[in-house]
């Protein structure tokens, strides 16, 4: 391989990285739009947890029922947050990113990510 192929072969590695990079970010959104979506649509009814107690303390919801929306409002709750797993995928491609310029720089050729 020559020089000009290694950094072609590299370039094309930072652009896969990229793509993987953007589908996790893709999929972390998708995530948290779909928690939102439903708690939002079952808890609409719902301003803080307390009401949900509160409903089942007046025996207007069913035990089920009440387990079902303090799950969700659970779920609604996390989703705030960034999935820890999503968290170390996008550190890894970043340092894979950061592997690939490196071995470009060292080509003797620059190319920003």
């Amino acid at each position: 391989m020559t020089g000009k192929d290694i950094v072609a072969l590299q370039k094309w590695w930072i652009g896969e990285l990229e793509k993987i990079r953007d589908q996790v970010i893709s999929q972390e959104e998708k995530r948290k739009s779909k928690a939102h979506t439903k708690a939002d649509r079952e808890l609409e009814d719902f301003e803080k947890q307390s009401d949900i107690l509160d409903a089942y303390g007046f025996g207007c919801i069913t035990q089920r029922k009440f387990d079902y929306l303090m799950r969700l409002w659970e779920e609604r709750e996390k989703s705030q947050y960034p999935d820890e797993m999503a968290r170390y995928k996008l550190d890894l491609i970043g340092e894979f990113i950061q592997l690939a310029n490196k071995c470009i720089r060292n080509s003797g050729e620059k190319v920003e990510a």
